[in-house]
Formats: C-alpha cells, structure tokens, sequence
C-alpha cells in the first residue's frame, strides 16, 4: 500500500440470506450478494464515486466500508484496520461516520451509525458535534434508534443534551424508549454533580485564600503603623529554696516491768 493511500479495500463481500417467497416451511433460502468482491485503493486528495441504479449495493457498500453491517474483506483506514473506528478518537473518521447515515437504510445500519457517533466522540473533542449529530436521531421514525440516540446521549454525559432529551420525551409513545430516556437524563444530572461539587469547592478555596491574604495585609499595616513590639526583659531567674531538713527524735525503750 503506498504512502499516499487513506483508504484500502480488498475484496469486500456482504451476503444476505433472503427467504423463499414461499408459504412452505421447508422451502430454502436463498443467497443475496449486495457486494461480492470489491476492491479500493484511495488516494489522499482523490474523491471517490460509486454510480448505480437503485438496489445495486451502493448503500451496502458504504456501510460495509464503516463496519457498520456485517461484511467480509480487509479495510484500512491510513494504515489502520477501520474496525473500531469510532473508538480510534480520529478527527478524520467523524465525517466518515457522519456521512454513513441513510435515511432509508434499515435501523441496524441508523443504530450503529448513532453508536459509532457516541464512541468517537466520548471524552474528546468531537463531543459536541457528536452531540449535535446525534441530538437529529432522536426524531428518527424508528423507536430503535431513538432508543439508542438516548443511551448514546447519556454516554457522552454532556448536560447541553438534556434539553433536547426532554423535548424527545414529551413526544415519546414507546414506554422502554421512555424509560431509556429518563436514564440518559439522571446519568448526565448525575455525572454533572460531581464537576459541580468540584467546581464550588474550588471557588470555596479561592475565597478563603484571598481573605487570608487580606487579613494578612491588615496586620502588616497594624505592625507598621504600631511598631516593633517593646523588647521584654528576661524573667527572673528562680532560685532553689533550701529544702527543710527533718529531724527524727529518737524514742527510748519503755521500762521493763518486773
């Protein structure tokens, strides 16, 4: 693979498993091959176009390119195997991803797109647009993937999402998307609370450091304004008392009696 390649493909196949157009239950099934061998080699700078009549694979072939559908075959992303790309934290692979959704694709595709948002832009710099891309599929038609924009939102943890969750939840009709709404938002309010409790403990620390840098300034001027304190003499020094000197009379012996 040259320097110069971004993106290397080598024999990319994705094949379906389409039912018999039968009412028996023991007809077979039959292979549907939306890619069947395709090979890429894309250059920095060049721009590739894939052209075909509606049901040829175009859609297929882009997520497969994504590792968004199952599919087969050696893709490189600068060198890279493109498999995790939404948690490589490359700036490049947003717009890859971003540009893998469809509206017609089916919801496997829409869900995993959403996912792969949400990874890529989890505790990077791609958050917010991650968040921005991701906040449009909550509106999609498919309760499946506004499920999983919700949980993705809640990955992320950023409390600008919280608004548009509640909007989404005001409008929401399936009850586990409902409850899974509700847990994106505790999740976001929740994980807030501890940057918040740092935040003023921060600024708790700063107010009292600046009040004991001006209680410290008000006694530099009160001892200038006062003076040096006046020099004490040194205590007396003390002396021994003469300890009394007991004296133990002595006791003669009684007379004995006869």
């Amino acid at each position: 693979m040259s320097e110069q390649t971004i993106l290397s493909v080598r024999d990319i196949q994705v094949h379906f498993n389409v039912k018999a157009k039968s009412k028996l239950p023991w007809a077979p099934s039959r292979t549907l091959k939306a890619v069947d061998g395709v090979s890429v080699a894309l250059r920095k700078g060049e721009t590739l176009g894939v052209v075909g009549e509606s049901g040829s694979g175009k859609t297929t072939l882009g997520l497969a390119l994504l590792r968004l559908i199952p599919s087969t075959g050696t893709i490189s992303f600068d060198g890279r195997a493109i498999e995790g790309l939404g948690r490589s934290g490359d700036e490049r692979a947003f717009p890859l991803i971003r540009g893998a959704w469809r509206a017609a694709a089916p919801f496997p595709a829409r869900r995993a797109v959403v996912a792969a948002l949400a990874e890529l832009g989890r505790g990077t710099g791609l958050a917010r647009a991650a968040r921005e891309a991701i906040e449009e599929r909550l509106r999609d038609g498919d309760f499946r993937v506004r499920l999983e924009a919700a949980l993705a939102l809640g990955r992320l943890g950023l409390v600008e999402a919280v608004p548009a969750i509640r909007a989404a939840l005001a409008g929401e009709l399936d009850g586990r998307t409902k409850r899974r709404m509700n847990e994106a938002i505790r999740d976001i309010e929740d994980g807030a609370r501890p940057a918040e409790e740092a935040r003023r403990l921060h600024e708790e620390v700063e107010r009292l450091r600046g009040e004991t840098a001006r209680l410290r300034e008000r006694m530099d001027r009160l001892e200038t304004r006062l003076g040096p304190p006046p020099a004490q003499s040194p205590p007396p020094a003390k002396t021994k008392r003469p300890r009394p000197i007991a004296r133990r009379r002595s006791r003669g012996r009684p007379p004995r009696r006869r």
